[in-house]
């Protein structure tokens, strides 16, 4: 991260992001779940900022917040200033990135929808051909199994706060984007024709179907339900396109998380979202010694880069 001398102080451009996407989701509370921070943190960071300028930047309203005259002149001084220093970043990486070759193998949680994920390893093999990536679909705990044994260097999950809690010390939890239950259905089914959303309580009686991986639990439901029930899964398949199929007759629904911004929909089916407040964190689980690891940290940048677009 940059830091940047104003007044003879040093400011992190990271923090004069955190700013500008305060004023972008106009609340603090909203722009601090995105940036995966407490609103304590996020205050304090944008108190320290008003100091460093020493002019109020934001006022807080029970609506949300009003940017000042003069933190909209400081936001229209920075924006090209982040954007350039985002550009020579860029540059210089692209210039100075050695070539770096071997294999890495990444434990990844399946999904529904397009997660781009396919796009992602393109672009990288593009950059750095000498690199193998191979690529497990598994759940959670199987993939804190591969990790824990070195059968993974990296695992790609979607998880619940509860499920955090059971990473061991020996990991990084890197959050990357954040989600919300959601349920899947044929948009011409009776489900989206009655409802514009839904709760987990509701769809207990819900026949439902799930993407199966051989010999894996599917923790994820398990830990979505597991204070008010069980679900009412009818059928487990293993193939995505024969998944798809099933759900687009209309008559079982699939539940996974939200697609997130500027994913592609999937044709003839609506998501529709679950009331309850149950974020699920998109995010990578990494060795704490990622950083002496070239290859893992070449693809730790390149995934928190691409991601970025969607957040």
């Amino acid at each position: 991260m940059i830091n940047i001398l104003i007044g003879g102080d040093s400011m992190r451009t990271e923090h004069l992001q955190y700013l500008l996407e305060v004023i972008r989701c106009g609340s603090i509370n909203k722009a601090s779940q995105k940036l995966f921070l407490s609103q304590q943190q996020l205050s304090k960071i944008i108190s320290s900022l008003e100091e460093e300028f020493h002019t109020p930047i934001l006022v807080r309203t029970s609506k949300g917040i009003l940017v000042t005259p003069e933190g909209k002149l400081i936001v229209e001084k920075i924006c090209p200033l982040l954007d350039e220093i985002s550009a020579l970043q860029k540059d210089f990486s692209a210039k100075s990135t050695p070539n770096i070759e071997g294999t890495i193998c990444i434990y990844k949680e399946p999904s529904i929808v397009s997660d781009m994920f396919a796009q992602l390893i393109h672009e990288i093999l593009t950059i750095q051909p000498g690199i193998h990536i191979k690529v497990i679909e598994s759940y959670f705990c199987n993939t804190l199994l591969a990790l824990e044994k070195d059968e993974a260097q990296i695992g790609i999950v979607h998880l619940l706060e509860q499920q955090q809690a059971l990473i061991p010390d020996k990991f990084e939890f890197i959050p990357v984007l954040l989600r919300v239950p959601a349920v899947y259905a044929a948009t011409n089914s009776n489900f989206c024709r009655h409802h514009n959303s839904t709760s987990l309580k509701a769809l207990l009686n819900e026949p439902l179907i799930d993407y199966s991986i051989s010999n894996q639990d599917n923790d994820f439901l398990n830990s979505l339900f597991h204070a008010i029930g069980t679900p009412q899964i009818k059928s487990s398949i293993g193939n995505l396109n024969s998944l798809l199929d099933i759900l687009k007759e209309g008559n079982f629904l699939y539940i996974g998380s939200s697609p997130a911004k500027h994913h592609p929909v999937i044709p003839d089916i609506t998501v529709v979202p679950i009331r309850d407040k149950l974020p699920i964190i998109q995010g990578l689980i990494l060795p704490k010694e990622f950083e002496s690891n070239p290859l893992i940290q070449f693809f730790l940048q390149k995934y928190l880069n691409f991601f970025e677009k969607f957040r």
